[in-house]
């Protein structure tokens, strides 16, 4: 059994553990709130979608196809316009 003087020593020794444990869940939810907030600024891209969505070959290498379409059809209607035949390699 306690003894009379022992339990304000007790019971301040109490009071300081709970101002401990309250202060390290403050701190751990402002460390929470923190990384959510980080997350969310990361999980979308600089055009608003995901950064973390592989983008696929096909993606990537329809910029190229497009430019060499581009091209083709321009130096087609050159050739066309000017008589030159298009199978002609021009080095």
């Amino acid at each position: 059994m306690l003894s009379i003087a022992s339990r304000p020593m007790l019971s301040k020794a109490l009071k300081e553990k709970d101002t401990q444990i309250k202060a390290l869940q403050d701190d751990l939810d402002r460390k929470d709130k923190a990384l959510a907030e980080g997350y969310e600024e990361k999980a979308t891209g600089d055009l608003g979608g995901s950064k973390e969505k592989m983008i696929s070959a096909t993606d990537r290498l329809s910029p190229h196809e497009l430019i060499n379409e581009v091209k083709a059809n321009a130096l087609s209607k050159i050739c066309k316009e000017r008589g030159i035949d298009e199978r002609i390699d021009f080095r």
